[in-house]
């Protein structure tokens, strides 16, 4: 399966998905609010459940998948950008398939954070 058809099932479904809502609202919550509304709920309920097996699956097989590789410049350029962007921590650690402190530690080298008060909020955190 190629992008295009990939994106053009996820685009299918996405309208369906919508459809879907929409007829399910009672008549006088059909609006384009409350639709925004229950997409959005069920989308945090979906991305929750992806975290959810995420974990798990790291839990079961030994990590995030890039956990332990090298970084290449094209991904330190993009942790700055999605970390200027108010990005958290878990966030990122989810995006780029690395550990918490994998992402906390390239802060440190791009810069971007302080290695003391990362270290601080280490100890903070343990004790």
């Amino acid at each position: 399966m190629n992008l295009d058809t990939t994106l053009l099932k996820i685009d299918t479904l996405l309208k369906q998905s919508i459809a879907l809502v929409w007829r399910s609202l009672p008549e006088p919550e059909r609006t384009a609010e409350e639709l925004h509304n229950e997409m959005l709920r069920l989308t945090m309920r979906a991305l929750g459940n992806f975290t959810d097996d995420l974990n798990a699956f790291e839990a079961r097989h030994g990590g995030p998948g890039n956990a332990g590789k090298p970084w290449n410049s094209a991904d330190d350029e993009e942790l700055s950008a999605l970390f200027g962007s108010g990005n958290t921590i878990a966030d990122l650690a989810t995006y780029f398939q690395r550990t918490h402190n994998g992402i906390r530690a390239r802060l440190v080298r791009l810069g971007l954070v302080d290695g003391d008060l990362t270290k601080a909020a280490f100890i903070t955190k343990a004790a």
